[in-house]
């Protein structure tokens, strides 16, 4: 038997679950597009312009929620430090 790393899910792998989840879980394309093309700033911009638009009423609280969980999700996937 050759000896070496063996794992489940190799580097290559994680990164291909990565990608389904986030495609699983998203609602919106666009946000989907930046995560893919791992556009971390693009992520962390449209997060900032959502809470303006929460805070201005442009769109409701559920739409915010939603639309922060995916980018706080897709930021961690992309190995983002987060801050509260």
């Amino acid at each position: 038997m050759s000896s070496g790393n063996i794992s489940l899910v190799d580097s290559i792998g994680s990164v291909q679950l990565a990608i389904q989840a986030a495609i699983r879980s998203t609602t919106s394309p666009e946000i989907l597009n930046m995560f893919l093309k791992k556009e971390n700033g693009a992520l962390r911009t449209k997060l900032a312009g959502l809470d303006s638009d929460r805070i201005l009423g442009r769109i409701t609280q559920d739409a915010y929620e939603s639309q922060a969980i995916d980018i706080v999700k897709m930021l961690e996937k992309l190995g983002e430090a987060l801050n509260p």
